[in-house]
């Protein structure tokens, strides 16, 4: 699951200093769209799977109908509180849609892959938010 903020910047001392080095998965996780933390990869699964084209994805797989793997994309998101960055992106903005990749495997339900697909605007920091 895609998930996670990159920092991009040493925000650290008094004298910041600019970019910092990314390892080769950093790097490659910053070119993915992401959820915030893996708290809200596990809602946004949740949320997909209990959605109508999630339950009408699982059905078909407790039917064995088509294809064993399922994989749902722009699944609109009405949930405000789901947050994750677009591709390159690291100033978290509200999920709008998203996708789920889905499939069996003896019987059990495995979730091969959740991710944000759109954004809306960045979080609104409220004043009244931090008391």
């Amino acid at each position: 699951m895609h998930r996670g903020h990159i920092e991009q910047r040493n925000h650290s001392g008094d004298h910041p200093s600019g970019l910092v080095t990314l390892s080769q998965l950093q790097k490659n996780m910053l070119k993915k769209s992401r959820t915030e933390n893996r708290y809200t990869s596990a809602r946004l699964t949740q949320y997909l799977l209990n959605s109508t084209q999630g339950q009408q994805a699982l059905d078909e797989l407790d039917n064995n109908v088509g294809n064993p793997q399922k994989w749902i994309q722009n699944i609109p998101v009405t949930d405000g509180t789901i947050y994750g960055f677009e591709q390159n992106g690291d100033v978290p903005k509200q999920v709008t849609s998203a996708a789920i990749n889905i499939r069996k495997i003896g019987g059990e339900l495995f979730v091969a892959s959740v991710y944000p697909m759109g954004f809306s605007g960045e979080r609104n920091y409220e004043l009244d938010t931090f008391f």
